[in-house]
Formats: structure tokens, C-alpha cells, sequence
């Protein structure tokens, strides 16, 4: 982060793109609620201080939009192309009155309103 904001300060084509970033995070997030004396995320439009936000714009805003997001996505490892972080808890069984749906994200799992008849909550 602080290599980054140390860029920002020498290269006035990458300032520039971070601050059209910053005009686009902040249409995007005003077309959905005008936050007054909130400026801005992450530490723009003049420095770079939480990369998650950046991540986070430039995966909501598309590649092209906010360069310092784009190059924190090409940081990454590609661990989060292998599907979910944790390992899906295995699903209640049927047995307890609850309908199992599974699929590639994990398990859905529910019961009917009435629930089973051991007195526990449905």
C-alpha cells in the first residue's frame, strides 16, 4: 500500500486514473444512497490504504476502472478460482426431518414449519 501511494505521488497519469476511480466509486455508490461526510473508500482519491475496497471496486466496476484495484485482483493467488474457502458443513440428516438439497456451492437444507415432533424449533 504504501509503494502504491508512493506511485501516486510520481506518476501523474496513474493519480489521474485513481482519481477518475475515485469519481466512479463514488456515482456508483450514490446512485444507491448519497452517504454525506463520507468521502470516499479506501483511501482515495490521494493514497491507498485498504486494498480490499479496491478489490472490491474493481471486481463490482469491471477491468480498466480503477488501476490500483486491478493490479490488487492480479496479486492474488488464484486460490479463490478453486470455489469456496471452507470445506460445506455436512448437512443435517434426513432422518431429522430436514430436506437435503445439495449442489457445487454446498448444501441447502430446511424443514418444514411444523418440524419434528421432539419439541425442537422448526
Amino acid at each position: 500500500m504504501k509503494e502504491m501511494t508512493a506511485r501516486l505521488e510520481t506518476d501523474p497519469e496513474l493519480a489521474a486514473a485513481y482519481r477518475a476511480a475515485h469519481e466512479d466509486y463514488i456515482t456508483r455508490r450514490d446512485a444507491i444512497e448519497v452517504l454525506e461526510g463520507f468521502p470516499s473508500a479506501g483511501g482515495m482519491p490521494d493514497r491507498v490504504k485498504c486494498l480490499h475496497v479496491l478489490v472490491g471496486h474493481s471486481l463490482a466496476a469491471g477491468p480498466g476502472v480503477n488501476p490500483l484495484g486491478d493490479e490488487a485482483i492480479a496479486m492474488l493467488p488464484e486460490w479463490w478460482a478453486k470455489g469456496a474457502c471452507v470445506t460445506p458443513c455436512t448437512p443435517p440428516g434426513e432422518d431429522d426431518g430436514w430436506t437435503v438439497d445439495e449442489g457445487d456451492g454446498g448444501h441447502f437444507a430446511f424443514r418444514p414449519v411444523d418440524g419434528p415432533a421432539d419439541g425442537r424449533s422448526a
